[in-house]
């Protein structure tokens, strides 16, 4: 028995043939009458009951997808928040993190002197000596590890100055 299913080629997704109404199946057939034989309406019938049986099965199948995909869709609203939260945390951690701009921008006097050695201005002016266009990194790294060039210029100069020292 041929399957009734039929491959759409612009999507793919599988085009069922209606199934054949018990009404359509009406009347006795008779000798030399036009109207289909007793066994072609029983192979209907039967045809008829497997698409039905098939057509209920792909029913489920589209509520188990729909569930799933509203399961995915909450999932993903909440990974969004999530990552959104953690971005507000790390913008917040930013703020408070050992680097030049919240050393020099510390309410605490000379915190950049104690650190450094410097004063803001003496270590403005080396950085701008070493540093003449801070587009282009004047640095050149020994080591592949790349931690250290993660940071910005400053903050490498103002973590490579020894502490303590006038």
């Amino acid at each position: 028995m041929k399957r009734h299913v039929q491959q759409n080629e612009c999507n793919k997704k599988p085009r069922l043939t209606p199934p054949i109404q018990e009404s359509q199946l009406q009347g006795t057939p008779t000798e030399g009458s036009s109207s289909p034989s007793l066994r072609s309406i029983q192979r209907l019938k039967k045809e008829n009951k497997d698409l039905k049986r098939e057509n209920d099965d792909l029913k489920r199948e589209k509520e188990d997808l729909n569930s799933t995909c509203e399961d995915l869709r909450r999932k993903n609203e909440d990974l969004k928040r999530e990552c959104a939260d953690l971005s507000r945390e790390n913008e917040e951690l930013k703020k408070h993190a050992f680097s030049f701009n919240v050393v020099a921008g510390s309410r605490t006097k000379n915190l950049l002197q104690y650190y450094t050695g410097f004063t803001y201005v003496t270590f403005m002016s080396l950085f701008s000596f070493l540093v003449p266009n801070e587009g282009i990194n004047p640095v050149a790294y020994t080591s592949r590890k790349t931690a250290c060039m993660t940071l910005s210029l400053k903050d490498q100069l103002f973590l490579a100055t020894p502490e303590g020292r006038a």
